[in-house]
Order: structure tokens, then C-alpha cells, then sequence
């Protein structure tokens, strides 16, 4: 089903439920709508999933580390969820293998895991219900120094006792998987429109009536009816309640993340999880993401005042200090750095690095606020699916006994799944055009309004940025554009590599 973008047509009908934001919580609210026969308006004020989505560090969790404080109803909803996305996104998500080299040291040493893996194998029993055999999730197990070695050649050897092995889920092209959930909720009946920013709340006798957002394309405002207003704008959730009058510190309080992508080849096929000598360090997750080094997750405290999600060259230091006590012999350097993917993420208390654990769900009437208002503070891309269904019950409650929130199938489609996903170092065949059509293709039926659109988030030629650049000028005539905003759609190509 396209996703068709036409604000004047969709602001003459009136939505069930309007959503305000269009990255993975937002998409999966206006899918999960559809699936309940609502009919869903999904307002995005850049592109769909350009945010906090799209620098995820490309994982799917099983919830495993919520054993380690015993969070056990936690630790199964995980373990629900990611079966869920398997299931769902056959193509898109798939098993991944982690390796932890152990140490004897504290929390992360052999005893404390060999009792972790054992209690997700007697918890998790199901988590293979219902997938394909090249699909299902293995269970974890211990391995002595000499695999871990073997499995992983630069692993620290001093004082290794072996490594905890386990499997999560990955999903290499986050945004197609994005897409293929806004297809589906676009192919179930929800309207979907990015470029457009939520401007005004609008009431009527203590109830909300609609929003009036601006056009960021054509500078136009328009008034978008619906009696429930749900807000899931990631970092910007906070702000988009205040300029609805409803503010509550505690809907977000920012904590910078971020992921680098290096020009450095996987240190193994699977994903491993080390940390530097010493009581208390930071765990990094190494991804052998399309077989190049992807690290994080880097953290560092922000204020309500920052804006732009970007770490200090000193933060940046000391990561590559961190990655290189924990493996001397990898002697990572700045110039390896290709692309830092960094943004917010909720924190438990202002100005602090603890993240918050599960999704907070607010309804504004409780607060003083109009009735059918609501926001969502999302944690992790995983839970998304979960907290769109709770929210839902808690805003329809007349509809839990959904009639069509009954899953047949995949929500991914065999043809949306392969559309726009490139090897790593492809580049076009001298003369050839057969790359061209899939593309147009493309930017007409997925929303594609810039260049970076189609780079970043429709396709995977964003993934490698010396391709990208290389390529832009080239794709940019896919478009038709004259010269002048051809240049200008490459500088925003160019800008969004500038990390430095």
C-alpha cells in the first residue's frame, strides 16, 4: 500500500485518533490502530523514523540483562517481543549471536552467568513458537577460553575464564523495517504524512478536537480533526506537551546515547559485549554490522536545554579509550570513525545517565488536562508493539476485545522487504540503469520528499557514507529537480555526515 502524502485531501476527513510523531512508537501505534479498526492519523514533523529510531545501535533485545535484578515479568516481555518482531519481520530481523568474554570479575564473571543462562532457558521456553527454523533463537551457554578465542581472535587473554554465549536479534536495515510497519498500517486504513509539525492542540469542552499543524514543505497550516491526540514525539515529547499546556517534567528527562560506525572490519560474526579492566566500566556492545565494527552504546547526562544530540570530541576521546582498555590489541583511532549516530533517550532523573527502564504511559485528564490526550515516553525500539497496544487499551477501552487485532501473517512483504537494500559496497554497473526503476519506485510511493530521505530512509545507500556521497549527485536526478535544488539537497546529504 503507498504512502500517499496529500495534507489538503487527508485534512478533510476526520481520524479516529491522531498520532504526533512517525518514528518506530508512532509507526507502531498507527499499525496497531489499523489492526483495531481505528482509523489513525500519523503526523511526523521531519521524516518518518530520522530520529532516535534511526541510530539505534540495530538490535532487537531478549531482555537478559533484566535477570541480573531478578525483573522477571520484564525479562518475559522482552522475550514476547522479540519473538514478535522475528515473527513479523522474517527478512528483516534476524538471530544474532553475542559473546561475553568472562573475567571473574564481579557481576561479569562465569558463576553469575552460568545461573542467568540458566534461568532464560527454564523462563523463555516459547520464545521459538511459531517461527521458521532459520529463525529461532538458540539457548545461551558457557564456553571455555579456548572458544572464546577462537570465536573472537582479539579478545583480551589476560585473566579470561571463559565466555557466556547467548542469542538476541538484530535488525541491519532499521528503517525498511519502519516502513514495512507504516505500509501495513497504511494498507489497514491509517494516513500517514511526514514534513507536517503539530502546532496547536485544539479543544472543545475540555476535550480534545484536533491539532493544526504547518506544512513544512509548502508553509501552509492546516487543522486535522480527531478526539484523541496521542504523543509519542521521542525527545521532543516533553515539548510538544507544553506547547499543548499540558507540561510534565517527567515525561522526558534527556540523556545522550550514541553508536559509532567505524572503518574497521567485524572483529568476529558475532556480536560481543567487553568492557575495560577495571571495578565498575561502562559494557560495550561491538555489532559486526554488514561486516564493519558498529560500537556502543556511549552515555553521557544533557540538560532540557540541549538541543542537538552530539557528543564532545573529549566524549568521543573517551570512548575510544574505553573500547581500547577493554581490547589493546584493536588500537582504534579518531580517523576510524565514519558516522556517530547519536540521540536522546528518557532518563530516570534530570542531568543523569540512568536510563529509564519501561515506557511511561500519560493520560492528561488525570493531570488536569483535556480529555483524550495522551503521551507516551518510549524506551526501547523492542517494546514499541507492546506500549502501542497498552496505550490503545487505555484510550479505547471499549475496544480491547479488538476484532482486528488478530495477527495472520507477516507484516512485512516479500517485495517491501528487499526494496532499497544494497550491499555494503555496491556501487552501479558502468552504463547499467536496472538500479534506477526499483528507486523511482520509491520516492513515489513511500513519501520521499529530499535526497537524504531516500539515502537515510528508504534505502540502505546511506549505510556506507563514502558511498552515499559518491552517489548523491548521481541519485539526485531521480528527482525532478532543477540544478539549484539539486545542490542544495547534496549539502543536506553532506551535512548529515559531518560529525565532527
Amino acid at each position: 500500500m503507498p504512502i500517499t502524502r496529500n495534507p489538503q485531501k487527508t485534512a478533510g476527513a476526520t481520524y479516529d485518533l491522531i498520532i504526533v510523531g512517525g518514528g518506530i512508537y508512532g509507526s507502531m501505534l498507527a499499525y496497531v490502530s489499523a489492526r483495531r479498526g481505528l482509523k489513525a492519523l500519523l503526523l511526523e514533523q521531519s521524516d518518518f523514523g530520522g530520529a532516535t529510531s534511526f541510530n539505534s545501535l540495530k538490535t532487537i533485545h531478549g531482555g537478559l540483562r533484566y535477570l541480573q535484578d531478578l525483573n522477571l515479568p520484564l525479562f518475559r516481555q522482552f522475550v514476547n517481543e522479540r519473538r514478535w518482531f522475528i515473527e513479523n519481520f522474517p527478512t528483516l530481523v534476524q538471530p544474532l549471536p553475542v559473546l561475553m568474554p568472562l573475567y571473574g570479575e564481579g557481576l561479569r564473571r562465569p558463576a553469575i552467568f552460568r545461573t542467568a543462562l540458566l534461568l532464560d532457558r527454564m523462563l523463555s521456553r516459547n520464545r521459538n513458537q511459531g517461527l521458521a527454523p532459520d529463525r529461532q533463537i538458540p539457548f545461551g551457554k558457557m564456553v571455555d577460553a579456548a572458544n572464546v578465542a577462537a570465536r573472537f581472535p582479539l579478545v583480551r587473554l589476560e585473566g579470561l575464564r571463559g565466555g557466556a554465549l547467548w542469542y538476541d536479534a538484530c535488525m541491519p536495515d532499521t528503517p525498511r523495517l519502519i516502513m514495512a510497519v507504516l505500509h501495513a498500517a497504511c494498507a489497514g486504513g491509517a494516513t500517514a504524512l511526514n514534513y507536517l509539525r503539530v502546532e496547536t492542540l485544539r479543544q472543545s469542552q475540555g476535550r480534545v478536537c484536533g491539532v493544526v499543524a504547518r506544512d513544512l514543505l509548502e508553509g501552509s497550516s492546516r487543522i486535522f480533526r480527531a478526539n484523541t491526540v496521542i504523543n509519542c514525539g521521542g525527545p521532543w515529547v516533553r515539548r510538544n506537551a507544553a506547547g499543548f499546556g499540558c507540561d510534565l517534567p517527567l515525561l522526558y528527562r534527556p540523556s545522550l546515547a550514541w553508536n559509532i560506525l567505524f572503518d574497521y572490519p567485524a572483529l568476529s560474526t558475532h556480536a560481543v559485549a567487553v568492557a575495560p579492566p577495571a571495578p565498575g566500566s561502562r559494557l560495550y556492545f561491538l555489532h559486526p554490522w554488514k561486516g564493519r565494527l558498529l560500537a556502543g552504546t556511549g552515555h553521557a547526562p544533557r540538560g532540557e536545554q540541549d538541543l542537538h544530540p552530539r557528543p564532545t570530541e573529549g566524549e568521543l576521546a573517551r570512548f575510544l579509550i574505553d573500547l581500547n582498555l577493554a581490547l589493546p590489541e584493536m588500537k582504534l583511532e579518531a580517523r576510524h570513525i565514519r558516522h556517530v549516530y547519536a540521540g536522546f533517550l528518557p532518563a530516570e532523573q534530570p542531568g543523569s545517565t540512568r536510563l529509564l527502564r519501561e515506557d511511561m504511559i500519560f493520560d492528561h485528564a488525570a493531570h488536569g488536562g483535556p480529555a483524550g490526550l495522551f503521551s507516551l515516553t518510549g524506551t526501547k525500539f523492542t517494546a514499541s508493539h507492546r506500549s502501542a497496544k497498552k496505550l490503545l487499551d487505555a484510550a479505547f477501552p471499549e475496544q480491547k476485545a479488538a476484532l482486528k487485532d488478530v495477527q495472520s501473517g507477516t507484516i512485512e512483504s516479500d517485495d517491501q522487504a528487499a526494496a532499497g537494500i544494497f550491499e555494503y559496497d555496491w556501487r552501479p554497473s558502468n552504463g547499467s540503469r536496472e538500479w534506477a526503476a526499483p528507486l523511482r519506485q520509491i520516492i513515489e510511493s513511500e513519501a520521499v520528499a529530499h535526497l537524504d530521505d531516500l539515502i537515510l530512509r528508504r534505502t540502505s545507500l546511506g549505510d556506507n557514507p563514502a558511498r552515499a556521497l559518491e552517489l548523491a549527485p548521481v541519485l539526485s536526478r531521480l528527482f525532478d529537480w532543477d540544478e539549484s535544488r539539486r545542490r542544495e539537497e547534496i549539502e543536506r546529504v553532506k551535512a548529515f555526515y559531518q560529525w565532527k
